[in-house]
């Protein structure tokens, strides 16, 4: 079976990630396909708009297929220099791609996944979306765009998501700006419906109306509503300042403070350095400029021993990872900036 499956039905282009044993996680092989395919479309008079879902109930993608660079070790510099670019170069293109994408974000979205919808002008959230930039859990770093998109929310909640790897209910997706229309799963197959059934020239404003005939209304956010806890511990000038802010908290006993620290610790402390200052050095970058940044973060990333600690934990032995970098003083200024040279 293909593990992406393309067909074009009445206009309308579609693209089924179909890995759902493995929540459609990303190959090389997978990327390049989807790209070829949406060249094609392009060019291609007939198709009014591409939609991209996942096949199997679990979610859209888990992302890349990050697995193999822990079972390939000796060949990770070989991998990454074939998969990232590759990946990043997809998503730029769907960004700046010509024709409407909507995307189903139903159930699991997470890295890879967020990178391949970001760029969709339609980002359809469900009741059972799990979004989450969670890369700090296995040592590496938000990448897929994440340097130019974290930088078009306030500074606090992007550092608070990431150095978490928090996981986004619809309602925090929609209030970030990452999702566009809130709709119930079941309602998804009359949308594919209505959408093969336009016939008029203006397919835009078609499509637009056939989604916020669905659209439901938000529930209060998680993130709105604790955006100033968030900002009180997170609007700092350092990774260092965040810690000694929630450890003068959890002594306060605030709750949240003390929650927050100890969530913040299970994560790779070295990641967060990489990430506080890869979101810094993105605050004026161009989107190109931010894929060109990640890829050199990914390909230094292979070097990073709580990278493939990190792999071992979250996807080999599923248990605590023992970080190679566990304190503060672990870390200087020469070894973040060597993921940036």
């Amino acid at each position: 079976m293909a593990e992406v499956i393309f067909k074009v039905e009445n206009k309308v282009a579609h693209i089924i990630l179909n890995r759902p044993e493995k929540i459609n996680t990303l190959t090389h092989e997978m990327i390049v396909a989807i790209d070829l395919k949406m060249q094609e479309w392009q060019d291609d008079e007939d198709i009014i708009c591409v939609v991209m879902y996942g096949a199997g109930n679990r979610g859209f993608s888990a992302g890349g297929d990050m697995k193999i660079y822990y079972e390939n070790k000796a060949e990770a510099h070989q991998l990454a220099r074939r998969f990232f670019p590759t990946e990043y170069e997809l998503d730029y293109k769907i960004i700046n791609y010509p024709k409407p994408i909507i995307a189903f974000l139903d159930g699991i979205v997470m890295g890879g996944g967020v990178g391949l919808s970001y760029g969709a002008d339609y980002k359809l959230v469900t009741p059972t979306t799990k979004w989450a930039m969670p890369e700090v859990s296995i040592g590496f770093f938000p990448d897929v765009g994440g340097t130019y998109f974290l930088n078009q929310i306030p500074k606090e909640i992007a550092l608070y998501i990431t150095f978490l790897a928090k996981f986004l209910k619809a309602d925090d997706v929609l209030y970030l700006g990452y999702g566009t229309h809130k709709i119930n799963q079941e309602d998804f197959q009359n949308i594919l419906i209505e959408l093969s059934q336009i016939e008029g020239k203006d397919a835009k404003t078609e499509i637009a109306s056939i989604l916020d005939k669905y659209k439901q209304n938000p529930l209060p956010s998680y993130l709105e509503e604790h955006k100033e806890l968030i900002k009180k511990y997170f609007k700092v000038n350092s990774v260092e300042e965040i810690i000694i802010k929630l450890q003068e908290g959890a002594e306060k006993e605030d709750p949240w403070a003390r929650a927050t620290l100890e969530e913040m610790r299970k994560k790779s402390l070295l990641s967060q350095y990489v990430i506080f200052e890869q979101l810094k050095r993105g605050e004026n970058l161009s989107l190109e400029e931010c894929f060109a940044l990640e890829e050199k973060l990914s390909l230094n990333f292979m070097d990073n021993p709580d990278f493939y600690e990190g792999l071992r934990s979250v996807l080999v032995d599923k248990n605590e990872p023992n970080w190679h970098y566990q304190e503060v003083e672990d870390i200087s200024e020469e070894l973040v900036e060597k993921f940036f040279l």
